[in-house]
């Protein structure tokens, strides 16, 4: 027995020692908590994601106040002077004069910006001249200039945290009065923990057999989350107790109070956490906290147990219905008379959160770029170290990106990239962050539809066994297949419901033909087809089966963008980029992007696929582009799934490949078709851009050779064949016959005078419409 309480009494002893070491090892950090905010911030250093630079050009469509936009976002400021110092801007439209400051970034090529004047003269929003000067007065036109990346955004922790510090003494009396009547109505009497609130939630996790109630005086939920762990156990709920006692004998309350609300958690600004009361008062109010009234300190007060269910953007009335119970005890407890507690519950809940924060689609783009920096740093990394990340995002494509997309009544996504590098210029994953940050652009896999075709047209001419050429042709007539697993015949349909007879693979792909493109995937096997498609970049899996090429397989945008970008390289493929380089906070470089472009496909079939697509814009199902102002050499495929569920369209040139899609999160019939309702959206972000006159004509592969095609029999064309296209192949593989049912010469000029209607018999069938078990 003594034995026992010997021990008792040295593990007592121990664990008095270890106290005592821990509270002279936090002494010092309690002393230095008010000088936090000498490092601005405090308690992190953020690191910072960039954007491109932005690129202007003479004829560019870009207006003055979007430039103005990017410079104040870049740090540039208003200046009344038309000569401003570096780092400002004069504007007296329609000319802005800018003052660029030096800018590099390290270890980069063709990354210096230098100091210089820059003129810009505007035209219908658009750059009619532009100009630059060393000195302001010597003015040298030039074609073109650069405005330096601006940050898109900084990461203070793992939920984008966002806090500025305030000293104590600039927060209102009324803000930590209505903190201290909901959250702790002791806290002026207590010396940093509560034994009643303590017992109380002890008799409550009795009850419960866990640790569910805290009972945390503000002192403790201050301790806490600046020192200790937010584990719930006895042994740190000790720890909090001493962290608190030290506290409150360094500090006063109102001290204590103004720390406490300068770390507290104030909801959500999309993925970027509003923390500390400074933050939420401008978020919120756009307002410094010193300048709150009392309806406003007890809204924010309210938000303290819940900023999700009461956040005044999402739920406005329980936002309201929380802030006047905040007044009511504020009231009970003297803080505030009857009157002001009525005068302030009739204040409307009026919100100034600046629009451009709050419908920032670039916040998906910002998701996905963190997604990634977290497979290589770690939480802490991107809070404390000062990275500064530079993105492949194009402030003015993005804009562009948002503009077109921000008004559409079903849930959108776009991707635009670079096909030569892969780099992401512009990405929106839905019509509303705030609402829902799910990233349909990365995230959603939906069925692409008809857009999955070109891949099983790009398989089949590069089969070299079955010699399928782009006058190839293939039956456009009603098939029944069986298909593994399922009891009844599946009959493919065309979207329109008729039938053509037999139809080149040209004419199939450009008006997008279900049913030949059945025929084509059965002949080469689904699996080539899928296998194509995996190596030109599509990850998710794909079923081989015989609908496969009707798109029956779930995509995202992001690959399937992509994966169309090997067509408008000639077949290189580049991985999707957004990251472009890493720099410490000491700009040392940690790592860059390297662009490693593969040949998946051969340059030929690539080349054939572009020139059929670039037909389907002029004559096949994407033909409303030229209606809607398309003047450029594009290529694109429009998708529709069954019932108008989903809508797509990929276009493309050598310098650009942009995906659409439209729908809704959960799928249901909508009417939704890719050229009425796709393709607009991406012709909107093609003019905003000024990208729809400016395609560059895709290269034309040595070995490519152009024939004139009676596409009724896919052979060299007549002067009698009414129906002739000139078809480009690959090598040698056009036809070397010449169509034997519409005469030349004489016969046919005289057949097509005088009309004559006696049948020309067919050719049999070729060989190369392939023989399936199917029935008519």
């Amino acid at each position: 027995m003594r034995k026992t309480a010997r021990w008792g009494i040295r593990i007592v002893a121990v664990g008095c020692l270890g106290v005592v070491l821990w509270l002279g090892y936090l002494w010092p950090r309690v002393v230095g908590l008010l000088s936090l905010d000498q490092t601005h911030h405090g308690w992190t250093f953020p690191s910072i994601l960039y954007s491109d630079w932005l690129i202007l050009e003479k004829n560019k469509p870009i207006s003055v106040e979007q430039i103005e936009r990017h410079l104040k976002r870049a740090g540039y400021v208003l200046s009344p002077k038309p000569l401003p110092q570096p780092g400002a801007f004069f504007v007296q439209m329609p000319r802005l004069i800018i003052h660029l400051r030096a800018f590099s970034i390290p270890n980069r090529r063709d990354s210096f910006q230098k100091e210089q004047f820059l003129q810009i003269e505007e035209s219908q929003d658009a750059i009619e001249k532009l100009e630059a000067s060393a000195d302001g007065t010597h003015w040298t036109e030039t074609a073109s200039a650069r405005l330096e990346p601006a940050p898109i955004t900084r990461f203070y922790d793992q939920s984008f945290e966002n806090r500025e510090f305030v000293r104590p003494e600039r927060i209102p009396v009324l803000m930590g009065k209505a903190v201290v009547a909901v959250e702790d109505r002791r806290f002026f009497t207590h010396w940093g923990w509560d034994p009643r609130g303590m017992g109380r939630a002890a008799l409550q996790d009795l009850r419960q057999g866990r640790l569910s109630q805290g009972g945390s005086t503000l002192t403790q939920q201050l301790a806490k989350n600046i020192f200790l762990t937010r584990q719930r156990t006895f042994w740190r709920k000790i720890l909090e107790v001493f962290a608190s006692m030290l506290i409150e004998m360094r500090y006063s309350k109102d001290e204590i109070l103004g720390l406490y609300l300068n770390q507290v958690y104030l909801g959500q600004d999309g993925p970027v956490s509003i923390s500390g009361v400074e933050s939420a008062s401008r978020h919120y109010f756009a307002k410094p906290a010193a300048d709150l009234d009392l309806a406003q300190c007890a809204t924010l007060a309210g938000l303290i147990r819940s900023p999700l269910l009461y956040s005044p953007t999402a739920h406005p009335d329980l936002c309201v219905e929380r802030r006047n119970s905040v007044l009511n005890k504020m009231r009970e407890q003297g803080f505030i008379t009857s009157r002001q507690e009525r005068e302030a519950e009739a204040e409307p809940l009026e919100l100034s959160m600046p629009k451009s924060r709050a419908d920032a689609a670039s916040l998906y783009f910002v998701d996905h770029v963190r997604a990634l920096l977290l497979e290589r740093y770690s939480a802490s990394a991107l809070t404390s170290q000062g990275l500064k990340i530079f993105s492949s995002l194009d402030p003015f494509l993005q804009e562009g990106a948002e503009d077109a997309l921000k008004n559409s009544t079903h849930e959108v996504a776009l991707v635009a990239l670079d096909p030569q590098t892969g780099m992401i210029r512009a990405m929106v994953g839905g019509r509303n962050y705030v609402k829902s940050q799910f990233n349909r652009a990365t995230q959603a896999k939906r069925q692409p539809g008809s857009t999955f075709k070109p891949f099983v047209y790009a398989a089949a001419l590069e089969d070299k066994e079955k010699g399928w050429t782009l006058a190839g042709l293939l039956n456009d007539s009603p098939i029944h297949l069986r298909v593994p697993g399922q009891e009844t015949l599946w009959t493919p349909k065309n979207y329109d419901g008729t039938f053509r007879g037999r139809v080149t693979l040209a004419q199939a792909l450009m008006h997008s033909l279900n049913i030949p493109t059945v025929i084509l995937t059965q002949s080469i096997s689904p699996e080539k087809a899928v296998a194509l498609a995996h190596r030109l970049g599509i990850d998710s899996d794909i079923q081989a089966v015989p609908s496969v090429g009707l798109g029956t397989s779930e995509v995202t945008l992001l690959e399937l963008t992509s994966a169309y970008g090997v067509f408008a390289t000639s077949g290189m493929r580049t991985k999707p980029l957004s990251i472009k380089a890493i720099y410490d906070h000491n700009g040392n470089l940690l790592e860059e992007a390297e662009f490693e472009p593969q040949q998946v496909l051969d340059a030929m079939t690539a080349y054939l696929i572009n020139w059929t697509l670039n037909q389907a814009m002029i004559q096949g199902t994407a033909q409303a582009a030229i209606t809607l102002g398309m003047t450029g050499g594009y290529a694109g495929k429009t998708g529709t799934t069954d019932e108008g569920k989903d809508a797509w369209f990929i276009g493309y040139s050598p310098k650009i490949v942009c995906g659409v899609w439209i729908g809704d999160d959960t799928p249901r019939a909508s009417g939704l078709t890719g050229p009425s309702h796709a393709l607009p959206l991406w012709m909107s972000f093609m003019k905003r851009s000024g990208l729809e006159r400016s395609a560059q004509s895709f290269e034309i592969p040595q070995g490519i050779q152009f024939k004139k095609i009676d596409q009724t029999s896919g052979l060299l064309a007549r002067s009698g064949c009414p129906d002739v296209a000139t078809m480009p192949f690959a090598g040698d593989t056009f036809p070397t016959i010449y169509c034997p049912n519409h005469p030349g010469g004489v016969i046919g000029l005289l057949r097509r005078w005088f009309g004559s209607t006696q049948s020309i018999p067919m050719r049999p069938p070729s060989p190369l419409v392939p023989k399936l078990p199917h029935k008519t």
